[in-house]
């Protein structure tokens, strides 16, 4: 056999043949640029992360608001709907305006409905407690109104207004809703 002497190995009587040596060819010298660009991208998308984790929050926030100023409007709705069925039982408004009743009003003496300390919702004796019971709510206290006799109409009926405050899941959450009634 012909082998060249230059390409073969003898190793415990076997012939090898060993492989061709391959032409150097010079490789560039590596940089870590990988490395960097994917810690960018890695700091990228920690920040991204951490940015809709506290939007998610945020959302929470609103929609429990959302719930607390629905409760108190529920609250105040019952509330002046009560007032309204109450306005049956009372006698016209220049008859009943001398009777003293808790919540109820002349249009020239009526309390100033806002929510300064002494204001007609925390001083007792001032406004009626409505009765009614949400079912499922948590609110902090029971809606409150206030009746105001206006005028009296033609025909023995009279108008009132009646305000009303609710509040829902926390003290902040306060709606007040007035209307206007003819009895």
């Amino acid at each position: 056999m012909n082998q060249n002497p230059l390409n073969t190995v003898r190793i415990f009587g076997q012939c090898y043949r060993l492989a061709k040596k391959r032409p150097f060819i010079p490789r560039p010298q590596q940089t870590g640029a990988v490395l960097a660009i994917s810690l960018v991208i890695l700091v990228l998308l920690t920040i991204i992360g951490i940015s809709a984790a506290q939007f998610t929050g945020l959302e929470e926030k609103m929609a429990g608001n959302l719930r607390d100023r629905n409760l108190a409007f529920q609250a105040a709705e019952t509330a002046l709907r009560e007032a309204e069925e109450k306005t049956a039982d009372l006698l016209p408004c220049p008859i009943a305006q001398n009777l003293g009743l808790v919540g109820f009003y002349a249009y020239n003496d009526a309390p100033i409905i806002d929510d300064s300390p002494g204001n007609v919702w925390s001083t007792a004796g001032k406004a009626l407690t409505a009765l009614a019971n949400l079912e499922g709510s948590t609110k902090t206290a029971q809606p409150q109104y206030i009746i105001q006799c206006i005028t009296s109409a033609a025909g023995g009926s009279s108008v009132y207004r009646i305000t009303a405050r609710g509040t829902g899941g926390t003290t902040d959450a306060v709606v007040t809703l007035q209307s206007v009634f003819e009895r």
